[in-house]
Formats: C-alpha cells, structure tokens, sequence
C-alpha cells in the first residue's frame, strides 16, 4: 500500500500543507502560525535543507485514495551531521512569535546538550504523518529506516517528541531523558542508542 521515496523539490509545497495538517495543536500553531508569510519561510526552509547532504528526506506515498487531498502520506527528515546537529533555522519571518521560538527550540537544544555533550549522535528532526493514516504503519517506515542506518554506524539518535507522539518512538527503543526545568512543557527528549554494531 505505501512507498518509500525521497523527497524533491515538487513535494515542498505539499509537505508544509501537510505539516499544517497534522501540526493543529496550540503548541505548533504558536511555532508555526498558519499564515502565508510562515508557510512561504517554511517551504524556504526545507528547500535549503534539502540541499545539505547531511539532511536527509523521506516520503510515504500512496497510489490508494481515502479522500485525502495530497498523495503525501508522511514525511521525514533526518540530520545525520553528528558534528552539529540540532535546530539550525534562517532568520524566522515577522509572523512567527521570535521570543516563544527562540525559548521553546533554545530549551530543546539545551537539553540535548546536557545529555549528548559532544557525543556523536544522529537527530531525528521532522517526522510528520497526515492525520487520515496515522496508525497505518507509515511513521513506523520512517524511523525504521533511520534506526537501521544508525544500528549499522553504531550512532544513537536524538529526538525531540511530543508527549502524544512518545508512544511511537518507545517501540524502537527511544527513551525518555527528559530534563526537568531545561525540556520545554509539552515535550519530551528521547534517546535511543545503537544496536549492534560499534557505538561512537
């Protein structure tokens, strides 16, 4: 039923309608403002990173409609620069709340940093699944595919997850390493370290 491809440039306008989506909680609307100059800054944003070769996209698509308006059912993104990983964002847009973003993102990668140091590791940036398939197996596609690469280099992964979303990443064996006080209300950090192979 589902494909894995990697994602292109013509899927850019689809995946921010999709993140739109999926993203309605007051969390991301307050992250991410549903306005044209917000969705514009995040095509632009993915546009760039698309172009590193540590960045790395993946789509879920599907030939079988169930009324959806886009044939993208989930995306990915992955960092595998383990040097500098993290949140790297251009100058946001006027529409997006700077203080909120700057508090909410800085306190996600602070906390990343009092658990990871400088330790290598691989960071599960994005991943996104239209709300008619979640529960379908497409999100799982996604991680699996990042976990397999991470188990061959011996890397763990870092994502930051929200409290709805943790449940999924439990059954690949994330954990939570939450910091009290450091990890921003409303998420979660989680850690899942290698198997097999040789960890950094």
């Amino acid at each position: 039923m589902f494909q894995l491809l990697p994602v292109t440039e013509p899927d850019l306008s689809s995946m921010v309608e999709l993140w739109y989506d999926a993203f309605d909680d007051p969390i991301n609307r307050r992250l991410y403002p549903d306005t044209s100059g917000a969705r514009a800054w995040l095509e632009d944003y993915h546009r760039a990173s698309l172009q590193s070769p540590d960045q790395h996209y993946l789509k879920v698509t599907t030939d079988h409609s169930t009324g959806s308006t886009s044939p993208l059912v989930a995306f990915v993104k992955w960092d595998f620069n383990t040097t500098s990983p993290g949140h790297h964002f251009p100058p946001r847009h006027v529409d997006f709340d700077q203080i909120f973003c700057d508090t909410f993102f800085g306190g996600l990668d602070q906390a990343r940093r009092t658990i990871m140091g400088s330790r290598p590791h691989y960071y599960l940036d994005a991943l996104i699944t239209h709300p008619e398939y979640r529960r379908q197996g497409a999100a799982s596609m996604l991680i699996q595919w990042g976990c397999k690469r991470a188990d061959q280099d011996g890397i763990p992964i870092w994502v930051d997850s929200s409290q709805e979303g943790a449940r999924i990443y439990q059954r690949f064996g994330f954990r939570d390493v939450s910091v009290l006080g450091v990890t921003p209300t409303g998420a979660m950090s989680m850690l899942r370290d290698p198997v097999g192979g040789d960890a950094a």
